[in-house]
């Protein structure tokens, strides 16, 4: 099922985080899906892969602080 027309109704605020080089879940996407949420931001680590939460955790950490400290 495709629920891509129903991001438009989630509003809440959303962090989408990618990694540069990503292959698994391309950057390209997460922009796109950052842009069908009403109330997201996408940010992206430069030089990580899939799991920037892991090669790049200081980084991701303090997105998420901010994120959740608005």
């Amino acid at each position: 099922i495709d629920l891509r027309p129903r991001l438009a109704h989630v509003n809440v605020p959303t962090l989408v985080i990618g990694g540069q080089y990503d292959r698994v879940t391309p950057p390209w996407a997460g922009r796109a899906l950052a842009a069908a949420l009403p109330r997201a931001e996408y940010r992206e680590v430069a030089r990580a892969g899939h799991a920037p939460f892991l090669s790049h955790a200081d980084t991701v950490a303090a997105w998420l602080l901010e994120h959740a400290h608005g």
